[in-house]
């Protein structure tokens, strides 16, 4: 994997290192949970507000409240499983395969939630284009499905592993797949979002009734 510049998985530590990996979840879960309680709380005011206009408004506006939803859903989700990682490292002060199984969800979650933002910017620059807005709900989707499956058999195969070690000293090669997908994913979804805020940029100050702040 490091010759390929890709990241292997962690490495268990040694006794000196316990102390510090009971730190770091202590920390992660004190954080954590507050991020998990204001995550909790949008995700229920977002869902209060689409449940409240699902009778309005149009398609596109009705795809908007979806992605809003799905977006709160999956940070919640991938807060929840990271807490999963936290509570490892303060239980056994070590990586575990329970512990980075839930970090590798919590991950794929992470990106989905990433996605549903370039969705709502794109699908509101698509305006009453339906084939880009199509186009644009496909790649997501499938760039979405294609992580999580390959976190799937990422979990899987720490499932079948010995323990932590023997997945280190062998690492399968559908974690290589995993760590790339989810990296270049990442750096396309990034690039993507770029545009699409140049864009949206782009058509607010050329609209009449922009004012401009003078800087």
């Amino acid at each position: 994997l490091r010759e390929v510049g890709l990241p292997p998985p962690p490495r268990r530590r040694g006794p000196g290192m316990t102390d510090d990996l009971r730190t770091v979840g202590y920390a992660g879960l004190g954080l954590g949970g507050s991020l998990l309680a204001v995550a909790a709380w949008r995700t229920a005011v977002t869902l209060r507000d689409a449940v409240a206009g699902a009778t309005t408004g149009s398609r596109s506006l009705e795809l908007a409240r979806r992605t809003r939803v799905l977006f709160h859903v999956f940070l919640l989700l991938s807060l929840l499983f990271e807490m999963v990682q936290y509570a490892a490292f303060v239980a056994t002060g070590d990586y575990t395969k329970w512990g980075f199984s839930a970090h590798l969800i919590g991950s794929s979650f992470n990106l989905a939630s990433f996605s549903m933002v370039i969705l709502l910017w794109g699908t509101t620059l698509a305006g009453s284009s339906p084939g880009y807005r199509a186009v644009l709900v496909r790649v997501v989707v499938l760039a979405d499905a294609a992580n999580m499956l390959l976190t799937a058999g990422v979990v899987m195969a720490l499932g079948l592993a010995r323990d932590m070690d023997a997945f280190d000293e062998e690492p399968p090669a559908v974690y290589t797949l995993c760590i790339a997908a989810q990296s270049i994913t990442l750096l396309g979804f990034s690039a993507w979002l770029l545009w699409l805020g140049v864009r949206l940029q782009s058509r607010l100050v050329r609209h009449p009734q922009w004012e401009s702040l003078g800087l």
